[in-house]
């Protein structure tokens, strides 16, 4: 590995590691702010809503970008497919989930879950827009702009959230809030970089073959980290659930992740590496 290549990986783990604290500083903020102003009821509800989204969304969780990342030769169809298998699949999540809202709402007996379910449903359709020319920012190990892109991403939902907190006091200010953020990140992504996706499925299978063990892992940690939330829910009702969410997000925003951040910047110097010859 090149000297300058090793600097810009260096360069770049600082990057990710400030937008860390940048995300979780506003997290700790929105967090303390939202707890005053907002009933654990509102927590739980969103939580229970979330927590099925979430887990559809794994369908959809194949890592297309690392996949990109680690293709040192990928061309404009590998881009063109990663963004059409994500939007198609977005579309998908975001018809299932409108379909359940009913069921859902009614497997945890709180009858205006439906209609959270129902807006939160539209969550998947945005990320899947997202223009899939952002991701050169980490192949090309170009981490200013990355975190330029994400940051903006989380000042904008928490503009957006905290007003709305103070003037409805409902939980809808956390559906908002996390709608304006994944809107927020597909219209960023397409001002941000120039590329212009198109539908194509030439590279899909390609695509779907390397990150199919991603997506294992995904489901793995899902269930490693929201599990509790359908039994919490589903046993002791929202309040319960969203005493439980804050006092989660409350007690893991110290202990803030450092590892993740350093991964997100190493990952695209070692795919520079050249790979070893028979």
């Amino acid at each position: 590995m090149s000297n300058s290549t090793q600097k810009q990986m260096a360069k770049g783990a600082v990057w990710m590691i400030l937008f860390k604290l940048v995300e979780r500083g506003l997290g700790l903020i929105s967090t303390l702010i939202l707890a005053r102003l907002l009933a654990p009821q509102d927590f739980g509800v969103v939580a229970m809503a979330l927590s099925f989204i979430a887990m559809a969304e794994l369908l959809s969780a194949f890592s297309f970008d690392t996949a990109i990342i680690q293709n040192q030769s990928a061309t404009p169809a590998h881009y063109n497919s990663a963004w059409t298998c994500s939007f198609l699949l977005g579309i998908g999540i975001t018809l299932l989930m409108i379909a359940m809202a009913y069921p859902i709402a009614a497997f945890y007996r709180s009858p205006e879950l439906m209609w959270v379910v129902i807006a939160l449903a539209f969550g998947p359709l945005f990320t899947g827009a997202q223009n899939i020319g952002v991701v050169a920012f980490l192949k090309e190990l170009d981490f200013r702009k990355e975190f330029r892109f994400q940051v903006s991403r989380k000042l904008i939902s928490f503009a957006i959230v905290v007003p709305l907190a103070f003037a409805f006091r409902s939980y809808w200010a956390l559906v908002a809030g996390i709608l304006v953020s994944k809107l927020a990140g597909t219209v960023i992504s397409y001002l941000m970089h120039p590329y212009r996706p198109r539908l194509d499925l030439s590279k899909a299978r390609e695509l779907f073959n390397f990150s199919r063990w991603l997506l294992i892992n995904n489901f793995a940690g899902f269930f490693k980290e929201r599990s509790a939330d359908f039994f919490i829910g589903r046993i002791s009702g929202p309040q319960a659930l969203g005493t439980y969410n804050i006092a989660y997000e409350l007690a893991h925003l110290p202990t803030t992740e450092i590892g993740a951040p350093i991964n997100r910047a190493l990952l695209p110097g070692f795919a520079r590496l050249d790979q070893p010859t028979d």
